[in-house]
């Protein structure tokens, strides 16, 4: 006998129409992973400038050079936080498009275009994510040239 349960055969296809979301669920995780690591890193280097910072004789200032690395840190934190949270955002859509997509295809709704909807928005947040990701290199590999340079003209 050829002919399966046509319950089975349903899910079979949900399952199969849900397949390509669940992967970006998984790529989405990786990102969030390494946005992880870069905050750690950038919180790592702040708290060794607060104790570079504590170990200065009683009344010197920090120097222009800590001043401005304390700033391209935080410029760097907030960054990583955005991108954090779009991606964050993007991985809850997504969840939001597989559920969708099983209610669709179980109960036949008609919720192609909330789907769909859902789909971009997660996308949206997911390509704004990895915009404010590039903004943080950016950020890092700027302070990067200057450190090496050994310059000592700091930008305002």
């Amino acid at each position: 006998m050829d002919h399966m349960d046509p319950q089975l055969d349903l899910l079979g296809r949900i399952v199969q129409n849900t397949i390509a979301p669940a992967f970006l669920l998984g790529a989405v995780a990786m990102q969030m992973r390494v946005l992880n690591n870069r905050l750690s890193r950038i919180v790592d280097r702040q708290r060794w400038l607060r104790e570079q910072a504590g170990t200065m004789p009683g009344n010197a200032t920090p120097t222009a050079e800590h001043r401005h690395e304390t700033g391209v840190l935080l410029q760097r934190q907030r960054a990583i936080q955005r991108a954090i949270l779009l991606a964050g955002m993007c991985a809850l859509l997504v969840c939001c498009v597989i559920v969708a997509m099983f209610v669709e295809d179980a109960l036949d709704l008609g919720m192609e275009a909330v789907v769909a909807m859902l789909f971009v928005a997660g996308l949206a947040n997911l390509v704004l994510s990895y915009l404010f990701f590039l903004d943080e290199i950016f950020l890092s590999m700027r302070k990067l040239k200057l450190t090496i340079r050994g310059s000592r003209r700091l930008p305002d």
